[in-house]
């Protein structure tokens, strides 16, 4: 039995290339997964190379709208059930030194 038989973890950030590793290994594990991005098109890439031995769902959403986050957490829950773990991945950068950055951009790497 793997260590995660049947666990469900939901992954934010999954699109990018931290999540697909952290959902491959989820997945070896055993782990069913809720993967969560803003990124529709990369989300339905990660989910059809993963093996299909385990439920996944996929969720487009931005968590800076964070209104919406209690209808995302009972979607995940109605299509799963009891939710085990959470990686919190997503995150994002703005390509410059973090002095030079306007108040704006420190908001948005920040939130």
């Amino acid at each position: 039995m793997r260590e995660l038989d049947d666990k469900l973890f939901i992954l934010t950030g999954a699109a990018g290339g931290i999540g697909r590793a952290a959902a491959q290994r989820l997945r070896e594990a055993g782990a069913r997964l809720a993967l969560v991005d803003r990124d529709a098109a990369g989300l339905e890439a990660l989910r059809a190379r993963l093996p299909a031995t385990r439920p996944t769902t996929t969720h487009v959403f931005d968590l800076r709208a964070r209104a919406g986050l209690p209808d995302l957490i009972a979607a995940i829950s109605r299509a799963h059930g009891p939710i085990h773990g959470l990686i919190h991945n997503a995150g994002l950068t703005v390509h410059r030194s973090f002095a030079s950055m306007s108040l704006d951009e420190l908001d948005l790497v920040l939130d």
